[in-house]
């Protein structure tokens, strides 16, 4: 949208879509941070079970450990990435389109330094966020459908190289950012773009760009999620049951506990994925695939309004997670209840102290 200017979209547009991004901005913030401040209080409040079996000669004895909870889950670590990885987009992404939006100007036409910069964190941001979300995704599938798997072939430090070579991948994916983009002179004002001495290099960032975050990123997320949805509805058919195969009661209690929060961890990734999608198709449609194959789909005079309006549709997945989990886990308003109960009293405390 370089050639067109916040100029095109009439006032009420304009207001309309300003105080959007910044309600946005605000409700995504405070959201974010009450599901980072659950995860966390949980984690830090209680303790975790841990089942050994020590055979003996004549019996088997199953022994409960008790260790501090500050390793946590699998599925917690991965919802606090995703969920500090959506917070950063808020402020990345969200942020300079409110700023737009508000006739100040785009940052990125500051200096070439914000250019530059800014360009690469926001492509990072966002594909750090669609990608997490793919390995959550995959993860969940794969922990619903063969439970065991999470304790041999696919283990936490499996799990940690994943993520560090996904994030190792997107940093050298968008580190040419940093050197072909500047600010290019109009015959009224700069914009933010590839500077012209590296079009066969910005061509070649597009098409990968396009490729491993389109193409190829939204075909696993709909893939994995149909699998989660396949595996989720049977194991929901079978019934939660003990997956050790003993017949100790403390194993099969800690295990079916187990299955019960992995199958309500996978319905809440199972909505995150589909709004992602719901939301991201269209920009991906009229947007993304007109600019790469000059489709004219869209009026031209319109093309800014609907711009901003499918990009902050599809923001919005940054800042919903929250609201989606205390709509449908219980398990989860009642961590959130626990921790606004230990808010108060500790508020009640300090007040009482001073």
């Amino acid at each position: 949208m370089d050639n067109h200017t916040i100029a095109e979209l009439t006032e009420p547009e304009r207001l309309t879509l300003y105080v959007y991004s910044v309600l946005l901005l605000v409700v995504g913030t405070v959201g974010n941070s009450l599901l980072l401040a659950t995860v966390l209080f949980k984690k830090l409040r209680k303790p975790t079970l841990e089942v050994n079996t020590i055979q003996c000669p004549a019996i088997a004895r199953t022994v409960q450990k008790v260790h501090p909870a500050h390793t946590g889950s699998t599925a917690d670590k991965l919802l606090l990435l995703l969920t500090f990885a959506d917070l950063v987009c808020l402020w990345v992404l969200v942020l300079r389109y409110s700023l737009t939006l508000s006739a100040y100007g785009d940052v990125r036409l500051q200096n070439k330094f914000a250019c530059k910069f800014h360009t690469f964190l926001s492509m990072v941001c966002s594909n750090l966020s669609i990608a997490l979300l793919c390995i959550f995704s995959v993860h969940r599938a794969i922990s619903i459908r063969w439970p065991l798997a999470s304790y041999t072939w696919l283990s936490k430090r499996k799990l940690n190289a994943c993520l560090f070579g996904a994030f190792v991948f997107i940093l050298l994916k968008h580190a040419p950012a940093l050197f072909i983009f500047s600010l290019v002179d109009l015959d009224v004002g700069v914009k933010c773009d590839i500077r012209p001495d590296t079009d066969t290099l910005g061509k070649a960032y597009y098409y990968l760009e396009f490729s491993t975050h389109c193409v190829l990123g939204y075909p696993i997320l709909i893939v994995s999620n149909i699998l989660l949805y396949v595996f989720l509805k049977r194991t929901l058919k079978r019934g939660i049951t003990s997956m050790s195969g003993t017949s100790n009661r403390s194993t099969d209690t800690v295990t079916q506990s187990a299955t019960t929060t992995g199958i309500s961890i996978a319905r809440v990734l199972l909505f995150f994925s589909w709004i992602q999608l719901i939301t991201s198709v269209p920009f991906l449609i009229f947007i993304e695939s007109s600019d790469q194959f000059g489709w004219d789909i869209i009026p031209d005079n319109r093309k800014l309004f609907v711009y901003f309006a499918l990009l902050l549709a599809m923001l919005t997945n940054n800042g919903i997670n929250f609201f989606i989990m205390i709509g449908i886990s219980t398990k989860f308003r009642g961590d959130v209840r626990s921790l606004l109960v230990h808010f108060r009293e500790l508020c009640a405390h300090t007040c009482h102290k001073a």
